[in-house]
């Protein structure tokens, strides 16, 4: 009787041990398609934003989307202005433009219905960088 007490004890912690292990070789699975997914997205950071010279010191930058409108803000925009323009830059325009009728919200751009072009027109100046806020903008 005592024997088949600690077999079968040693039978649930074997069970107990290979569920854990299947849950951490899952986590780690997890882990590694979330790393690959930010490795990607790093990839494509700056690599859809486009840009030509209009003028000295003047650019034109857009790049496409399919979400929804929420603003004319873009750190893919704005990484590449300063790549452009080290000294700082000036926004002297900013627009979007569509074939359709700008969405509101992402779950109406399923299916590629919010194709749509964000264009940026900067000024190389002079500019002081703005000090780093926790409230955003000021």
């Amino acid at each position: 009787m005592n024997l088949t007490k600690i077999s079968s004890s040693m039978v649930l912690l074997s069970v107990v041990f290979f569920a854990a292990g299947c849950s951490v070789q899952g986590g780690a699975e997890k882990i590694g398609d979330g790393l690959g997914a930010i490795a990607t997205s790093i990839q494509q950071f700056d690599a859809d934003v486009q840009s030509e010279k209009v003028a000295e010191n003047e650019f034109r930058l857009w790049q496409t989307s399919n979400e929804s409108f929420k603003n004319f803000e873009s750190q893919k925009m704005r990484a590449v202005s300063k790549q452009l323009c080290p000294i700082g830059y000036f926004i002297t325009s900013r627009q979007m433009r569509s074939s359709s009728e700008l969405k509101a919200s992402d779950l109406e751009c399923i299916g590629g219905t919010c194709q749509s072009l964000l264009e940026w027109n900067i000024r190389c100046q002079d500019v002081p960088e703005e000090p780093f806020s926790l409230f955003g903008k000021t």
